[in-house]
């Protein structure tokens, strides 16, 4: 399968991030910061404050994912301070994405985040409700990446099949080993359901990876 393809691809590369001192990590808001710099200060920010972003064997799988797919037009649901997202659009040069999150203050950061990274023009920021958003939309995107709002996962699936492109590919992060994470176990539950709802679904081909707390990445017929 091309998935296990990607994966092996990835664990044979090691990301090389480059290590500087705390007294130059804030002072890096100029055209000198790389995306590798940048990405490695978000995770150091993401340790210190404790905020989710995805593990880096996920977002190198992200990344390869999306170069392989080229989306043109991605939605993040689930913004928190930029990580994913600019992972993505690195990715892909033209691809545009439109990211959601209903916490104004991470949402303020991400857009500080991807003007450093240089995709200011090439995103979207949105402050609202994952579900209130799907219910409301009305654009179709060929590439979706759900990463928040774990309770509402089996809630938002029949509005993110009508949100894809046929064709299209939806990856879900944290669907797998949250008995072993630092997740409110009462999700469990839910995410059992949403995995289980995708094995069922004839509308797509669904495969899971034991990536993070896992990964599931659903194609649409």
């Amino acid at each position: 399968m091309w998935l296990k393809r990607l994966l092996r691809i990835g664990r044979k590369r090691e990301t090389v991030y480059r290590k500087r001192g705390v007294e130059n990590q804030f002072a890096m808001h100029n055209s000198q910061c790389t995306i590798k710099d940048l990405l490695y200060l978000l995770e150091q920010h993401a340790l210190a404050t404790d905020t989710p972003i995805v593990d880096k064997e996920t977002a190198d799988f992200l990344y390869r994912l999306v170069a392989e797919k080229k989306p043109k037009h991605i939605l993040e649901i689930g913004t928190a301070i930029g990580y994913s997202g600019i992972v993505m659009l690195s990715a892909v040069e033209k691809t545009f994405l439109t990211t959601i999150d209903k916490n104004p203050r991470r949402i303020e950061d991400a857009a500080d985040n991807f003007a450093k990274a240089g995709f200011a023009d090439r995103v979207e920021m949105i402050f609202i409700d994952a579900v209130e958003f799907l219910e409301k939309n009305t654009q179709k995107f060929d590439f979706i990446f759900l990463d928040a709002a774990k309770m509402q996962y089996p809630k938002m699936l029949p509005l993110l099949k009508k949100a894809i492109l046929q064709g299209g590919t939806v990856v879900a992060d944290n669907v797998l080993n949250l008995k072993h994470s630092n997740f409110n176990q009462k999700i469990l539950p839910k995410m059992e359901e949403f995995c289980d709802m995708l094995k069922a679904d004839k509308d797509m081909n669904t495969e899971f990876l034991e990536l993070g707390d896992g990964l599931s990445v659903s194609i649409m017929k």
